[in-house]
């Protein structure tokens, strides 16, 4: 019972907090789709490492964490999207 309540209340929090940081998103220059491949992947990664237990009201407020996280999520699949493998690009050629 008690692991439905949870579930109940992430979709509830979900529903509420997706929207606006869909739009968050959407106002940082990405098209519908990646917006909202983006907004999910955020989720995913915000329940994968329990954000949600580093929220400290004292510190300020939660949808200013909120817009923190997602930017610096949308920073780091920004470095992942502009990595090169090694050698990427680059000819190669002998020393010899």
């Amino acid at each position: 019972m008690v692991r439905r309540r949870q579930h109940w209340q992430w979709s509830a929090f979900a529903r509420r907090i997706g929207y606006p940081l869909y739009v968050f998103v959407r106002r940082k220059g990405h098209n519908t789709k990646d917006a909202s491949d983006l907004t999910q992947a955020f989720f995913a990664r915000f329940l994968e490492k329990r954000y949600l237990r580093s929220v400290d009201s004292t510190l300020g407020k939660f949808r200013t964490f909120l817009l923190t996280s997602m930017t610096h999520f949308l920073a780091n699949e920004w470095d992942k999207s502009q990595a090169q493998r090694r050698g990427g690009g680059c000819q190669v050629f002998s020393l010899e």
